[in-house]
Order: C-alpha cells, then structure tokens, then sequence
C-alpha cells in the first residue's frame, strides 16, 4: 500500500496549481500577440490608402500663396523701401519727402562711379573674360604700377613728336642756339594738327567735332589744362599775374618734354630760355581770333567741303587720311555757325602771315602741356588711373558692370526691348516734331541702342575693340587709347552705329539690381533708360531750328522734361504689360504705387537739397496718372489744376 502511494520517478512530471495558471497565462499571451500582429497586417493597406489620399488632396489643393511676393528680390526691396520711406508724409503733399524721408542713406545701393569703376578693374584678369575686358584691366594695372611708370618715364615722347611732325627741339630754339636746321623741310602746320587729331583727340588751332551721326561740325579748338594765356593784354595786375603764371606752367612743361627727348643735350641758362619762349606763344596767342559765346540766335548753317578755304579743305584730307568710307565728299555738307565760320577765316588770315616756326612752336608748346596733364612718370592714385580707363574703354567697363550686378529679369537687355517699341511710337506721333527732326531723332536712338547692345554682347564688344592695342607701357596705353577713341569719333559721322555715347557712368551710378516687380523695375531702370537713350536730342544737329524753338517754348515749364518722358514711356509700357502682380511685403503698395515710389526712390539724393526734391516732385505732379494712384484730390500740392507737359 504504502508502494502505491509512494512516487515513481519514471512517472510523467507533477504539475502543480500554480504551474498550471502560468500555462494557462502563456497560451492567452501568444494568441493575443499574434491576433496583434495580424491586426498591424491588416492595418497596413489602410495607412497605404490614407497616406496616398493625403497626397493627393496637397497636389490637387495647394495652399494658399501668401498675400504678398515672397521672392528674395522682393523681399530685400520691401524692407528697403520700410527703411528709406517716411509714411508719416503724405504722398501728395510731399511725394520726395515720402519716398525719401527715411533712412535710406545707410542702406542704399548706390555708390559712387569712380570707387566702382576702381573695384571692377582691380578684379584678377581671367581668361574667360572677354578679351577686352582682359585689357581694361591690364591698362588699369599697368596704370597703377609704380615701377613701370617710373622706368617707362617720357622715353616714348620722341617717336610721337617725330609722328606729329614736330622737332625733337623747337626750331626757333635751334637757330637761337646756332644749331643745324633742316632748311629743306618747312613746317606744315595743317598736316600737324591733322595728326595731332587723330592720334589724341586734341583740337589744335581747327576744332572739329564728330560725334554726332551724319553731321561734321567745324568750330574751336580745344585748350589744355594750364593753357590760360589772356586773350588780350593789358597793363593790369590780373593780366600780369595771369600771364606770369602761363608762361611759368607752359615753359615748365617744355622743359619736361626737351629733357626726355634729349636726356644728354647740353644748354645753358636753359630755364630762362624756355621762359623766353612761353612769352613768344604768347605773341602769337594774343594775335588769334577770340572765341566768341553761341547764343540762341546764332543759327545753325551748313557748308560744303568744297566751298572751304583750301587750308581747310587740305586740314579734312589728312585727318581722315586711311578712313576712306568716312572722308567727307566735296558735297558734303558740314555744320557751322556764323561765330565759327568767321573765326576759322581769321585764323586762316592770320596764319598765313605768321613765321611757320612761331606756329610749329605754339603747337609744341599745347602739346607738351597737354600731355604733361596726364603725368604718366608721376605715382598715379588708383581713381584716376580708374577714370583713365573709363574714358578709353567705357563700353568695356559697362559690360563688367552689367555682368556684375547680375540683375536677371530687370537687365538692361530685357528692358532695352520692352521700350524701344514705345520710344519710336512717341516721336512719330509727336506734332511738334518736323520729318527731318524724327528722322535725325530715330537715328540717334538707335545709334545709342547699338551701343548698348555691343555693351551687352562679348562678341559685338570684342568686334568693336579689335584694333585696340594695349601693352605694358602706360603712356602708351594712354595714347594707344586716344587714338583708337579719336578714330571711332571721325568713322562715326557716317554711321549710324557710330555713336559715341558711354552709359558706364549711368549704369554704375544706378546699379540696375531686379527689385523684384516689373513695376520696380519700369519705374528705376525703364525710366533712366529712356531718359538717356533721348538725352542729347534738344538742340542737337539732329533738330531743326523750327523743332528746337518749339520744343524751347513748351519746355519753359519743366527742366526735368528728360525725367518726365522716361516716366510718360515707362508708364506704358506698364499699362500694356497683362500680368498681374502680387504687391510687395509691408504695405501692400498697388503696382501703380509702386512704379512711382521706384521712380522716386532711385531719385533719393543724400543732401535732399532744392534739385533733388524739385527733380522728382515737378515731375509727377504734371503727370494724372500719379494723382489718379495715389487718389490726390484737385489742388493739392502734388495734383495742381495746370500741368506742364511736353511729351504727351
């Protein structure tokens, strides 16, 4: 019995109560983890579902843009233009003092032409730049460069006398010293300031100016910097102070240019010689005919080459000796005044009867202080070797300008052709305007369009400047530069792509950035456009003397006629434009608004001085569609019942 009862430890293992809940614990376990994981199984296709409907409902129903544009353009040019306004003023009581009442001066973009025109050449020259650009910039090191400036000194200035057809040494000093004169070849004073035009510019004893298409105009010459000989003598103190310090500047000058031309000539007393010679320029300054100031009833008149004086006409055969499209014809006509054409016959009269040596050493004597301005052995300042370049190679400084600023959508490209439709619509339908005068008015339009579009080409700008040479020698350079202009200048009369306007100056002073709305952009870049595309027009050879006086009469109402045009022009280009703009952040200005506070803003001027706040306020206050934006009530200062307008 007790066998029975006692356990056999081959029998199957007790299990206990308390084992047995355990179990019972697990079993219940499993089966809820795995009824979980087919309900997570079962979830997936509905998360699917779920997340594509989600998708589907953002890309058929985006949200909502903002109000306003949220461009980084427009951006930065609203919280400008927060800074730059005072909205404190009312815009048609003061619109200047609105647009500019504020604190723009510490955040403007504007800066100075010099100090940007330094920092573009100063830029490392690379090879993908175009290849004028690449000789802007070595012409402007070159410039900067003490030691090529020092060692290159006045060794150069024979070989450019020697082209002009002057001495190395002024024949009347020669015979004064007893040295040898070539007997055998008399000066030829025509054939001199003939070449001394085409290779610097420089207008000596004949002035002649072609800068404007299809015209030649006769006129003064030029007088270099220090070139201040009294017109007439007399026994004054200002006279004798005057004349003292010419002679002093002229003959230092002189000096200069014998000493680097003869380094190892020998002459004695040699300072009071020269000084001798500056008062003999002197006797034969005093003897030229006076310049006389052009008034407004001293008209315009025309002349043909053949019915000049035959010095004259020899002066125009060797000035445009090699130019053969461009030398004027026997027929051809050439502009003059009355004062012009009557000091060119006194000048002819009264040279005739001069010593050809007096006349080789006044010409020697304008030259040698004509180039002494430029003070090429001397260290220059960065500025004016910058403004050196500028006047050589301005449309080479435009197109870095442009390339820098980047300004995408409001280039002057884009623009150029939103508002040459509008340029010519207007001066056809101008009455006040003859047929020749809109037709000489076209021309000189697109003259400048052609311009800036070779600014905006490297190809065109490359073509342009092919016979350009620049080297490692500044005076060089210098002269290199005013022949290649001089030579442009004398082609361009019988072109009318030959233009000579420069827009570096504007374009730099007025950084053409995107503001980030068309209407931003018409109303800076668009207004200035159109005003320098048509500056120059009044009182050009391109207008009759009918065109000039009626234009003279409408214009007694506005000096700032050139602005109001640009904002007439642009204003319908803007009109004709479809698309419809978001305003800018901040105040939500309408884009009529906007087009005029860009107008008035690019206007800002520092000092806010009379011109500055006449210069934007008389012009929107004589154009309704001011008014009309910024709903000015009749009479008020910046809506007066008259308005002056010359363009409508």
């Amino acid at each position: 019995m007790v066998k029975e009862n006692h356990r056999d430890s081959t029998s199957a293992r007790y299990t206990s109560p308390h084992e047995a809940d355990v179990k019972t614990l697990c079993k219940q376990e499993c089966v809820r983890i795995v009824n979980s994981k087919r309900c997570r199984y079962a979830l997936i296709p509905l998360v699917l579902f779920l997340t594509i409907l989600v998708i589907y409902v953002i890309f058929d129903y985006p949200p909502e843009p903002p109000p306003f544009c949220a461009t980084a353009a427009c951006i930065r040019t609203g919280w400008n233009l927060k800074q730059s306004m005072n909205l404190q003023v009312k815009p048609c009581d003061d619109f200047y003092s609105y647009v500019c009442g504020g604190n723009w001066t510490k955040l403007s973009d504007k800066r100075k032409p010099g100090n940007e025109w330094q920092n573009l050449l100063a830029e490392n020259v690379s090879q993908s730049d175009p290849k004028p650009v690449r000789q802007a910039k070595q012409m402007f090191n070159v410039c900067t460069n003490r030691g090529n400036r020092i060692v290159e000194g006045y060794g150069k200035l024979e070989g450019y006398y020697t082209r002009f057809g002057l001495p190395a040494i002024p024949t009347v000093l020669k015979r004064s010293e007893g040295w040898a004169v070539e007997e055998d070849l008399p000066f030829d004073w025509v054939d001199s300031v003939a070449q001394i035009r085409r290779s610097l510019g420089l207008n000596v004893l004949i002035g002649i100016d072609a800068a404007d298409t299809n015209r030649l105009v006769l006129g003064y010459p030029d007088l270099p910097k220090g070139w201040d000989y009294p017109t007439s003598y007399r026994p004054k103190i200002e006279h004798v102070s005057q004349l003292l310090e010419t002679v002093q500047i002229v003959a230092t000058n002189m000096i200069q240019v014998a000493d680097a031309i003869n380094p190892s000539w020998n002459i004695t007393d040699r300072d009071n010689k020269f000084e001798n010679l500056g008062y003999q320029i002197q006797d034969l300054h005093r003897l030229l005919p006076n310049k006389t100031t052009t008034t407004s009833a001293d008209d315009q008149t025309t002349i043909s080459v053949q019915d000049l004086d035959p010095m004259l006409q020899r002066y125009l055969n060797s000035l445009f000796t090699n130019l053969p499209d461009a030398k004027p014809a026997p027929t051809d006509q050439l502009q003059i005044s009355s004062s012009n054409h009557q000091y060119l016959k006194d000048l002819i009269k009264t040279l005739t009867n001069q010593d050809p040596e007096q006349i080789e050493l006044y010409i020697w004597g304008v030259v040698s202080t004509f180039l002494l301005q430029h003070q090429f052995s001397h260290v220059g300042l960065e500025s004016d070797c910058a403004d050196q370049v500028r006047q050589l190679m301005g449309p080479a400084i435009s197109y870095m300008a442009i390339e820098a600023n980047n300004p995408n959508n409001a280039s002057v490209e884009v623009m150029l052709q939103r508002v040459r439709p509008e340029l010519k619509q207007t001066i056809l339908a101008i009455d006040w305007m003859d047929e020749p005068s809109r037709n000489g008015s076209l021309t000189m339009i697109n003259a400048k369009i052609e311009v800036l579009e070779r600014v905006l080409n490297a190809s065109k700008l490359e073509l342009y400047y092919r016979e350009l040479d620049v080297g490692g020698n500044n005076l060089e350079n210098w002269i290199n530069g005013l022949g290649f202009v001089s030579k442009n200048t004398l082609k361009s009369w019988r072109s009318t792509s030959g233009s000579q306007w420069d827009p570096a100056a504007t374009i730099l002073q007025k950084p053409f950035r995107d503001l980030g709305l068309d209407s931003l952009n018409l109303g800076s870049l668009g207004v200035t456009l159109i005003s320098e595309l048509l500056s120059g027009l009044a009182n050009s050879t391109s207008w009759s003397n009918r065109t000039n006086e009626a234009y003279a009469h409408l214009a007694t109402c506005s000096e700032f006629d050139l602005d109001a045009v640009g904002l007439i022009l642009a204003m319908q280009v803007f009109k004709r434009m479809e698309e419809t703009e978001q305003p800018l952040p901040g105040e939500f200005f309408t884009a009529q608004q906007a087009f005029f506070i860009s107008y008035g803003w690019q206007t800002c001027n520092g000092d806010r001085g009379e011109r500055s706040i006449s210069r934007v306020n008389n012009v929107v206050r004589n154009f309704e569609p001011f008014s009309e934006a910024f709903e000015c009530s009749a009479g008020s200062p910046m809506n007066p019942e008259e308005k002056c307008s010359v363009w409508n």
